[in-house]
């Protein structure tokens, strides 16, 4: 002979599907906060990640993560005496002081380019001009200034590295530009 299993009776078939009911509902909301959590999460990571700099962390090193060393620093350890603007078209006599460079930390990538020719020279001025108009960009921009108190005759300076150059070197500036800008 065989058993049959017993119906539940009608109240308890209520409170199982109650109890089904009450699990489904709160694993939907664990679920459901569960889900937001993880998108807020991966938004607020992909706010901070394009920030930092992964390969100082993984490459070693002195643990100065943003890169500015203690002789970078020192190396534009500079007093302004007189600030004077210079633009590009007009020269700078040598007897007056003019701003020396804040620190290599050009505005969104860009590059600093300072000459320095106490006996005026406009050819440099407009081929250095020339240069940085081709590559002067609202995300990279490219700066052409007078320094008299250097003495190497140009002074790339980005964001990362400086470069002095004795005389003009065309294919090194672009070099230099192109690695240190955004282009």
């Amino acid at each position: 002979m065989t058993t049959r299993a017993k119906r539940p009776t009608p109240t308890q078939a209520r409170a199982a599907r109650r109890r089904r009911h009450a699990r489904r509902k709160k694993m939907l909301a664990i679920g459901g906060l569960s889900a937001a959590s993880l998108v807020a999460f991966l938004l607020i990571l992909g706010l901070i990640l394009p920030g930092l700099p992964f390969d100082a962390l993984f490459r070693g090193g002195s643990g100065d993560i943003f890169e500015t060393g203690a002789a970078q620093a020192q190396a534009f350890d500079v007093e302004v005496t007189d600030v004077r603007v210079v633009t590009p078209d007009e020269e700078s006599p040598a007897d007056e002081a003019v701003a020396p460079p804040s620190p290599p930390n050009p505005i969104l990538g860009g590059v600093d380019i300072f000459y320095n020719c106490p006996d005026g020279c406009d050819d440099l001025v407009s081929q250095l001009s020339t240069i940085a108009g081709e590559f002067d960009a609202a995300d990279s921009p490219i700066g052409v200034t007078p320094k008299t108190d250097m003495e190497a005759r140009i002074l790339l300076v980005g964001a990362d590295a400086n470069q002095t150059l004795s005389d003009f070197d065309e294919a090194a500036i672009r070099f230099f530009i192109e690695a240190n800008t955004n282009q």
